[in-house]
C-alpha cells in the first residue's frame, strides 16, 4: 500500500508497519474517527483503515507507520491509540506488525514459531513487549 502522508510520499512497502487493534464492529467507526483525530492533533497524519462491515465479532482497526524501524514514531502512534482506547473504555491488545511479515506469509495461526507481530502493548502494560 502506498500513499501520501503529511505531504511526503510514504516509504517503500518493505519499511511499512502497522498497529492493529481488534474492536467490536459496532465501535469500529467511532474508534477509527477518534484515532484519526488524535493522530492529526499530534501531526501524525498516517494512513488508517478498517475492513468492510460484517455481522458480529471483531475486526481490525489498522494504523500504518512509514518505517517499522523508527521506534520513536511507532511509540508516538501507540500512545495516541492507547489514549483513545482508554477514553472509549476499550481494553484490547495493540499489536505492531511489519508489512514484510505479511509479504512473507507470517500470520496468526500460520505454521512456524514466529509471532506475527514484533510489539504488543495494552492499557494494562507499560511500554512494549
Amino acid at each position: 500500500m502506498l500513499g501520501i502522508m503529511g505531504g511526503s510520499r510514504l516509504g517503500s512497502i518493505r519499511w511499512l508497519g502497522k498497529w492493529m487493534v481488534f474492536a467490536p464492529n459496532r465501535r469500529r467507526g467511532f474508534l477509527l474517527r477518534n484515532i484519526i483525530n488524535g493522530l492529526g492533533e499530534k501531526g501524525l497524519d498516517y494512513i488508517t483503515k478498517t475492513i468492510s462491515m460484517r455481522e458480529g465479532g471483531e475486526r481490525p482497526v489498522v494504523v500504518y507507520v512509514p518505517n517499522f524501524l523508527a521506534v520513536n514514531m511507532i511509540n508516538d502512534v501507540a500512545e495516541v491509540i492507547l489514549d483513545v482506547l482508554n477514553r472509549l473504555g476499550i481494553d484490547k491488545p495493540l499489536l505492531f506488525k511489519p508489512d514484510v511479515f505479511t509479504q512473507e506469509g507470517i500470520y496468526s495461526g500460520s505454521a512456524g514459531v514466529m509471532k506475527p507481530y514484533i510489539y504488543m502493548t495494552s492499557l494494562g502494560l507499560k511500554g512494549f513487549r
